[in-house]
C-alpha cells in the first residue's frame, strides 16, 4: 500500500484504532499535532525502542516535537509543516532524530 493512501486511511480511524494500529506497527512512527508549535500525540513501541525515551518523555505537557529533531534537520521540518498546512494534507518525512543516549539517527 502506497504510504499517502495509508496515511489517509489513519487519519480517517477513531484516534483509539488508530493507536492501537500504529502501536504494533514494526517502525518506528509519531504522530505530530498542533497549529505553530507542534507536539507529539502519540508514539508507537518501536520509535520509543529506537530513540530510547519513554512515552512520558516525548508525549508530556510542553514538549514540542521540534525539541527532538537535529538541528540542521529544523529547517527542512518546518518548511514541510507549512506545505502540508497549505496543501491540508499529510507527507511522511525522513529526519535525523536526538536520541535519549544523545546519539542521532535516521527516521
Amino acid at each position: 500500500m502506497e504510504y499517502e493512501a495509508f496515511a489517509r486511511d489513519i487519519e480517517r480511524l477513531e484516534f483509539s484504532n488508530r493507536s492501537d494500529l500504529l502501536y504494533d506497527m514494526p517502525v518506528g512512527v509519531a504522530v505530530v499535532k498542533g497549529r505553530n508549535e507542534l507536539s507529539i500525540e502519540t508514539v508507537n513501541r518501536e520509535f520509543l525502542r529506537q530513540e530510547g525515551y519513554t512515552r512520558e518523555e516525548l508525549t508530556g505537557s510542553g514538549v514540542l516535537y521540534a525539541d527532538y529533531i537535529y538541528g540542521e534537520d529544523v529547517g527542512f521540518f518546518e518548511d514541510m509543516i507549512e506545505q502540508c498546512k497549505e496543501r491540508k494534507s499529510t507527507e511522511a518525512m525522513e529526519l535525523r532524530m536526538r536520541t535519549k543516549d544523545g546519539g542521532v539517527r535516521w527516521e
